[in-house]
């Protein structure tokens, strides 16, 4: 296995940065925006605790529903945990990304790629950022991940939703033809 990365190399772009052309955040309030990003890296760093079974004192008030329906998710669905917050930096395609469980689930023999989301709506760019983190985690970490999940955590309510993604090589390809167009309109 590769050498684990925690930096991202100069001159390589963020997975999601290359499909910012396709996405509506730049539509919103930036201040919502800020908000909502700040939220979800603490409810990603309460998830990652309770799937590598860490101790959890507190959890802050706005992420509590979202880490509760993880928890009972990852309780009833994960057989076991083989990567968390993994950052992946590939020197062929000079594109750094970070999933962010990679993990077998119940039922299955292989290993299945979850990117946790905490937005209401899915966003048709999660098809291709999960593609992209399949292809790393393939390429940078020996791992390959059969499945590719977005699981949708809810602000209230009480059932995580799953977006599942299943034309992997098609997805990959549209990332790859993606990240050549912005490398082609942004240098």
């Amino acid at each position: 296995m590769k050498k684990q990365e925690t930096e991202i190399p100069a001159g390589y772009l963020r997975v999601t940065e290359v499909l910012t052309p396709y996405s509506t955040l730049g539509e919103l309030d930036p201040t919502i925006v800020s908000n909502a990003a700040d939220r979800g890296t603490r409810v990603h760093a309460y998830c990652e605790s309770h799937a590598l079974n860490l101790f959890v004192s507190e959890v802050d008030e706005d992420c509590k529903n979202y880490f509760e329906i993880f928890k009972e998710w990852f309780d009833e669905m994960v057989e076991s945990v083989v990567r968390t917050e993994c950052r992946m930096n590939s020197p062929t395609y000079r594109i750094s990304g970070a999933c962010d469980l990679i993990a077998i689930l119940r039922g299955d023999t292989k290993p299945s790629l979850i990117d946790i989301k905490t937005p209401n709506s899915p966003s048709l760019s999660w098809q291709l950022q999960t593609a992209a983190y399949q292809m790393l985690a393939r390429d940078i970490l020996s791992v390959d991940c059969h499945r590719r999940v977005c699981l949708m955590l809810p602000k209230y309510g009480n059932k995580a939703r799953i977006m599942e993604y299943v034309e992997h090589d098609k997805d990959q390809q549209l990332y790859l033809k993606a990240l050549e167009l912005y490398r082609f309109f942004k240098g």
